[in-house]
């Protein structure tokens, strides 16, 4: 698996407040960091479910090959 770091990655301790502040809201999940938020909302509500699973599985697939 790749381990390397990421441009622009959150660090351990920023995982945390978020999950710490987002106790305080109503809502019923809690994606961290602005890139999850964006996969999120796209692979959610823009692309058909379809779609969504075929890329994961090529995202998944690459990452346990480790290409």
């Amino acid at each position: 698996m790749n381990t390397r770091r990421m441009p622009g990655k959150r660090g351990p301790g920023s995982v945390p407040d978020t999950v710490m502040s987002a106790l305080r809201g109503r809502g019923p999940a809690v994606v961290d960091g602005r890139l999850n938020t964006f996969q999120t909302f796209v692979f959610g509500r823009l692309l058909p479910a379809s779609a969504a699973a075929r890329i994961a599985e090529r995202i998944l697939r690459k990452a346990a090959l480790g290409n």
